[in-house]
Order: C-alpha cells, then sequence, then structure tokens
C-alpha cells in the first residue's frame, strides 16, 4: 500500500474517530467551551494532549486556541470558534500578527477538512444503489398488481 493511500485512509480514519467520540460523549458545544475557559482544564489537556491547541506568542507563548474538545478528538465547532477569536485578535498590540496570521491559515485548513463530509467508500455507494434499483422494482411489480 503506498503511503499517500495509507495517509489518505488514517485522515478517513481520524475523521470517523471524531464523529463516533462526540456521538458517544454528547456534551454540548457550549459546555466544551465553558470547560475550556478553566485555567486548570486547558492546563491539564496541554500537558496530556498538547497537539489540542495552537500556541499564540503574547511574550511567551501560550496555548490559547483550542482545536479539541475535553476528550482529545478534533471538533470542527471548536475549530470554528477558534478561528472566530483569532479574526478578533487581529490588530490587538500584544499579540504577535505574523504568527496570528500563520495560525488563522492553519485553522483555515484545519476548518475546511473537518467540516466536510466523510465521502463514503466506492463499495458502500455500489451496494446502496443496487439496494435502490431493487426496492424500486419490487414498487413497480407491485404497482402493477394492485
Amino acid at each position: 500500500m503506498s503511503k499517500e493511500k495509507l495517509t489518505e485512509e488514517l485522515h478517513v480514519l481520524e475523521e470517523l474517530l471524531g464523529k463516533v467520540t462526540s456521538l458517544i460523549h454528547p456534551i454540548s458545544v457550549d459546555a466544551e467551551l465553558e470547560w475550556l475557559q478553566s485555567k486548570e482544564n486547558r492546563g491539564t489537556l496541554f500537558e496530556k494532549k498538547p497537539k489540542c491547541f495552537l500556541p499564540i506568542k503574547m511574550g511567551a507563548e501560550v496555548p490559547f486556541f483550542p482545536i479539541c474538545n475535553r476528550t482529545g478528538a478534533i471538533q470542527p465547532e471548536i475549530i470554528d470558534f477558534s478561528l472566530k477569536l483569532a479574526n478578533k485578535a487581529m490588530g490587538h498590540d500584544k499579540v504577535d500578527q505574523a504568527h496570528l496570521g500563520i495560525i488563522i491559515s492553519r485553522l483555515t485548513a484545519l476548518q475546511a477538512r473537518y467540516n466536510k463530509d466523510i465521502p463514503k467508500p466506492a463499495n458502500m455507494a455500489a451496494k446502496k444503489g443496487l439496494t435502490t434499483k431493487m426496492l424500486n422494482k419490487i414498487k413497480n411489480y407491485l404497482g402493477t398488481i394492485r
């Protein structure tokens, strides 16, 4: 299996895991954001999963823009929130504007990646098509009998 195909399949699996996690732990986005507002919660999540934050330089690097929920799964709604927050920080004097531009481009790329629907495999689409054809044949047959 080629490396590109393997990474593509891993990305699809990662997206599926994110959707499954959100179904297993149905916590609202507002509750997630309230949980992330606590400095202690943010600190513990940053220690366990540093990839869940995009740090910004405000003197020192501060884990400021979350992209994951409290379980560590990337959630599109939290990415949207971080992007809105980053856009509001544009023009603020204490924030490194060049670094903020990089973060906004990363958040935009993550938003484009995680907001799209997960593509169905070709064999699943073929099975669905065959099932639909068979159901239509059954409907037509029952229509002629009536």
